[in-house]
């Protein structure tokens, strides 16, 4: 009786073991990344910020306090943890947009859940506009906020932050 239930024990235990693993296998494969992310970083500027970073930037300083901003991103090339920046350098992200994008960036899920083609990148990635803004955001000022702003009214600041 004794062996009879050792290896009933041992049947039991190895289902037990093929069942985890296979939980297991199911949970690693989903944290595979995403369809068309990047295999890894990539620098092709001599320095970050790049030319085209640095342009926005100096543009945007204009209309805006952007003492914080450190790069302009390209969220339309942006996929999973990797933010491309203007400049087509493809950084490992683990910042994530101060902590906002708990499923990476451009994630299809998300994606598939909006509708407006026209914000779904900024709602996806949902840019820390004081550090990462993206590259259409000096013009969004302009056109949306200074083309109704009093006169006399130059600079703006948005605010989402929770408060």
């Amino acid at each position: 009786m004794l062996t009879t239930n050792n290896k009933l024990g041992k049947v039991i235990s190895a289902f037990r073991n093929a069942v985890l693993t296979r939980q297991a296998v199911r949970v690693f494969k989903s944290l595979n990344g995403l369809q068309g992310e990047p295999k890894g970083p990539s620098v092709v500027t001599s320095k970050i910020p790049g030319p085209k970073s640095l342009s926005l930037l100096s543009e945007l300083s204009k209309i805006q306090q952007a003492g914080t901003v450190q790069l302009f991103g390209d969220y339309d090339r942006s996929v999973g943890n990797y933010l491309v920046d203007v400049d087509g350098n493809v950084l490992l992200d683990v910042y994530q947009q101060i902590a906002s994008l708990p499923l990476g960036y451009s994630h299809p899920d998300v994606l598939r859940v909006l509708s407006d083609p026209r914000n779904v990148k900024t709602m996806v990635n949902r840019p820390s506009l004081g550090i990462f803004p993206g590259a259409d955001w000096p013009e969004k000022l302009n056109s949306v906020l200074l083309s109704v702003a009093p006169p006399g009214l130059r600079h703006v600041m948005t605010m989402m932050c929770g408060s």
